[in-house]
């Protein structure tokens, strides 16, 4: 188990590509993963100056297809296709989540002045087009403006339904969309500046500019590059828990009434994750001191190091309640703690 408990992050800034407004890359300072930087371009170089020697670096609420790092002007790594996967295997389950991917924890590195990361998104190959990706419902086919007012309008399915962009799952403000036409058949970019509700209503998705006409092909759909925390820092190792187990917390809402109806909003899905384990008198020091440290606070942790059959590595980005503690053998030389972590959303 590790924790990024040493922040060595001095600045950051973008050497290619832009935020889009209102996600300034500052936002990855935050606590808050849904604060996120976010970027319409198709590529972004984010560049972080540490203070000192680093060992570690953090991802979470991220998206993007895919990137690489570089440490003091080094050469690129690729982030493996296991580093980019999703948070589970069930399709719908990412419907109206913030948070989709699992979180990136890297470690055992050695670096002392500059991070670089290289995110890409995908807007022309067949992985890229997020159109016929949808988590729920129907794919994306046309874009009908609305006529009184041409900025605006609802994406529609190859029957010509409107699609209902939170079972879709893709379509974000700051996506980007080509639309095309007989008389514009290479397309036009457009991004998707806001969206009412589920965007089925009438004008509900509005774009960065007026498109009249009555319909339009969709010929690329792309989520923006979008990352909601970046830690920077040291790491303080500690054995691999002895047992884990999870609990998530649904914060959807549901309305019932007498008559039997059922009304469910969906909304983010935390996990709380139960650690014991037994650790050196020192390790146990550590842990709580950390733990009575942040007091609440969020941190990057690696549940479990070195366990590469794991499919998710156990990273999260959670706060660490201050554990109980008894001694695990007679002789005093180890102790066995109790505690939680709870995911931030």
């Amino acid at each position: 188990m590790k924790i990024l408990t040493e922040s060595t992050y001095s600045s950051s800034s973008l050497m290619s590509g832009s935020a889009a407004s209102g996600f300034a890359l500052s936002n990855i300072e935050s606590n808050q993963p849904q604060e996120r930087f976010s970027s319409t371009s198709a590529s972004v170089t984010i560049r972080v100056n540490v203070s000192g020697s680093s060992d570690s670096f953090f991802l979470d609420g991220w998206h993007f297809v895919s990137g690489s790092y570089s440490l003091d002007g080094g050469a690129a790594v690729n982030f493996s296709a296991t580093q980019l996967e999703n948070r589970f295997e069930f399709k719908p389950w990412g419907v109206n989540l913030s948070k989709r991917r699992k979180p990136i924890y890297i470690s055992g590195l050695s670096f002392s002045s500059t991070l670089d990361l290289i995110l890409n998104t995908d807007r022309t190959t067949t992985a890229g087009k997020f159109m016929n990706q949808q988590l729920e419902g129907n794919a994306i086919d046309d874009w009908a403006p609305y006529i009184y007012d041409t900025t605006t309008g609802n994406f529609r399915d190859a029957n010509n339904v409107r699609v209902n962009l939170i079972d879709h799952g893709y379509v974000f403000p700051n996506t980007v969309i080509k639309l095309s036409s007989a008389s514009n058949p290479s397309g036009t970019n457009y991004t998707i500046v806001s969206i009412v509700g589920d965007g089925t209503t009438d004008g509900a998705v509005r774009l960065s500019a007026s498109r009249p006409g009555t319909s339009f092909t969709v010929d690329e759909l792309a989520p923006p590059i979008s990352l909601g925390i970046l830690r920077v820092g040291n790491s303080t190792d500690f054995a691999n828990p002895q047992s884990l187990s999870r609990n998530y917390e649904d914060f959807s809402t549901v309305r019932t009434g007498t008559s039997g109806f059922r009304q469910v909003t969906k909304r983010g899905i935390a996990q709380t994750i139960n650690v014991q384990g037994v650790y050196t008198q020192a390790q146990a020091d550590d842990l709580i001191g950390i733990a009575a440290a942040k007091r609440g606070e969020p941190v990057p942790i690696q549940i479990t190091e070195s366990m590469t059959t794991e499919r998710d590595l156990q990273a999260v980005f959670g706060a660490i309640t201050i554990p109980t503690d008894a001694y695990a053998t007679p002789t005093g030389t180890y102790r066995n703690l109790n505690f939680s972590i709870t995911e931030v959303l």
